[in-house]
């Protein structure tokens, strides 16, 4: 709580908790497999630390399975939940943005989960907010392509006409009336066309400022339009990892307070300004000021979103 806020030491307890709890179940679990490895767990963790704990981890009964502990809602949660998550980092990547640009929205479809699940996939993928829709025809669309090994034999020199009449349909409506066991019909060249879904290849297309991605029946869509507020906050982030390897490369402990130095253009600088709290919590900063620094800081310089930045960091005096 000292460094981190009540609420962040309650979250980093509980972490340590469960994690301490997974070590020694697995040194149980690996001991017969790995028991050297599995011993000096033990003894590093148990002995000596944990009230009635064995003197040897080759002293301990094989952990059995609590069955009562599954909870298959929780389960299937996660699952969806890690869907989610695949899909939107597939989305980013396929936008070119980094996860440590904010955007504003995720829309899924396709896949539910509870609202402490919400928090977590907008944490992994730096999104304010996650929104389920039954329908994500706005922001998504497909292309339809013939698929030459079933209409080749039934249309051969139609298909160029029939490839440029999928191109004119609504990929939507198409995906839609297959999905219902339909088919689409049209005329080329006065010949009728029916088609099923066997016959015509779909893949998910982008609109403008979106960015769809589908599998398994989930489908997730990223909201690329950035804002002012966005972007600034981007800047501040990568400021923050900056300093957070200037602090590692320096050699400073992790609650070690800081003061920040930099020099940087007026678009970088209202950026950090803007994200000035958000700067100093992160990096444990007791002073963020834009100014050159003296001998006593580490400096570097670099390239931040591609805004030159010069950062400077030393440890605060007490």
């Amino acid at each position: 709580e000292r460094f981190w806020g009540k609420g962040m030491a309650g979250d980093k307890e509980a972490a340590f908790a469960t994690l301490y709890h997974v070590l020694l179940t697995l040194a149980k679990v690996c001991a017969p497999f790995i028991p050297f490895m599995a011993e000096e767990i033990w003894q590093n963790l148990a002995v000596g630390k944990l009230p009635g704990a064995e003197e040897s981890v080759h002293f301990c009964a094989f952990p059995a399975a609590d069955e009562s502990a599954i909870d298959p809602d929780l389960e299937d949660q996660m699952a969806a939940l890690l869907e989610a998550v695949q899909l939107g980092r597939a989305g980013r990547a396929l936008a070119n943005l980094k996860v440590r640009q904010p955007l504003s929205v995720l829309y899924v479809k396709g896949a539910r989960f509870g609202e402490a699940f919400q928090s977590l996939c907008e944490d992994e993928l730096n999104v304010k907010e996650v929104r389920f829709v039954d329908d994500a025809r706005a922001f998504t669309t497909y292309t339809l392509k013939p698929q030459m090994r079933t209409l080749g034999p039934k249309y051969g020199k139609l298909l160029g006409a029939i490839r440029q009449k999928l191109t004119e349909l609504d990929g939507n409506d198409v995906v839609d009336a297959f999905a219902r066991g339909e088919t689409v019909s049209f005329t080329v060249q006065d010949t009728p066309v029916e088609l099923n879904e066997s016959d015509v290849l779909t893949e998910p297309a982008q609109k403008p400022g979106f960015v769809a991605q589908e599998d398994k029946g989930v489908t997730v869509v990223l909201d690329t339009n950035l804002t002012d507020e966005l972007i600034n906050e981007g800047y501040a982030r990568e400021v923050i990892s900056k300093l957070q390897n200037m602090r590692k490369d320096a050699g400073f402990e992790v609650t070690d307070r800081i003061d920040v130095r930099y020099t940087c253009a007026d678009k970088l600088a209202d950026a950090v300004e803007a994200g000035r709290d958000m700067i100093m919590k992160g990096t444990l900063a007791l002073t963020l000021t834009r100014e050159p620094a003296d001998d006593s800081f580490v400096s570097a310089d670099w390239s931040i979103n591609g805004e030159a930045a010069t950062l400077a960091v030393r440890v605060a005096k007490a």
